[in-house]
């Protein structure tokens, strides 16, 4: 089974309170053939694609990249995800992907955006940023380009919950008992250096979304119609106090939902 993509769902909600006319795609999870892709995009014609992409389906984001130039060759594609901050420069290796984005996107997508709007050169001022050099014309050349400064949300209650409402895949996840079910991150970053780990090479000082701002996201759900919610962060139940905070408030204002999180077995007792 799969969770919903928190990832582009963060950035569905940032681009769409900027006023951006905003669709995400689950192309799995919505069963879209690549035929139903390219006809989509021919009737929506984007300005930009975004494309998100772990090490495991750079082809499929390779193959869906291609499918967006011949649809529309115009359109700007920029790639996201785990993978291209392992590996920047073999991932835009590939012509059909214009730009690279690499950490937390939120802030940087809408410079990228207003960038474009304004017909503004790319580079670095954009944290995370992966581009080509261009020569004195304007075209892109092979030389690709990597920020130094790569993008970090410090507070992480100033942004909207994830736009759920533009993702129309059936999720289904392998641990969950309830559907309609859906998935959230609270914080985001972990302190620990397991080596057994998948996230050791972004390894990030923790930050946490205050107990009101969790909370109404749960009421919101409930709201959405959700019945079982899965937590994603790295590490839940690092702060105790938090943990307490957040249960206590759930009860106190009767949110009915099943949940589930992340934890280390150090981090947990019997309360």
């Amino acid at each position: 089974g799969d969770s919903p993509p928190l990832g582009i769902a963060f950035l569905g909600a940032v681009t769409e309170s900027r006023g951006h006319d905003t669709r995400l795609i689950d192309l799995r999870a919505e069963a879209m053939t690549k035929f139903e892709f390219a006809q989509y995009l021919r009737d929506f014609r984007p300005d930009v694609v975004g494309l998100y992409n772990t090490l495991y389906s750079i082809q499929e984001t390779v193959e869906n990249a291609n499918a967006v130039k011949e649809a529309l060759p115009n359109c700007v594609t920029i790639c996201g995800g785990p993978n291209i901050g392992i590996y920047p420069r073999e991932t835009m290796y590939h012509k059909s992907i214009d730009y690279g984005i690499m950490g937390e996107a939120e802030d940087s997508i809408l410079m990228f955006l207003e960038a474009l709007e304004r017909k503004e050169v790319i580079d670095d001022k954009i944290p995370g940023m992966i581009w080509r050099e261009r020569n004195a014309n304007g075209v892109p050349g092979e030389k690709i380009r990597v920020a130094d400064k790569v993008g970090f949300l410090d507070d992480l209650d100033k942004y909207p919950a994830p736009a759920r409402h533009l993702l129309h895949g059936r999720y289904v996840y392998f641990g969950a008992h309830a559907e309609p079910y859906t998935s959230m991150i609270s914080s985001r970053g972990c302190p620990y250096d397991c080596n057994f780990c998948s996230r050791t090479l972004s390894r990030e000082k923790i930050r946490y979304r205050s107990v009101a701002n969790v909370v109404g996201e749960f009421e919101e759900m409930v709201r959405q119609g959700y019945r079982e919610v899965n937590l994603f962060d790295d590490i839940f139940t690092i702060k105790r106090n938090r943990v307490i905070e957040i249960c206590d408030a759930l009860t106190a204002n009767k949110v009915k939902i099943a949940w589930s999180v992340r934890a280390r077995i150090d981090t947990v007792d019997e309360e």
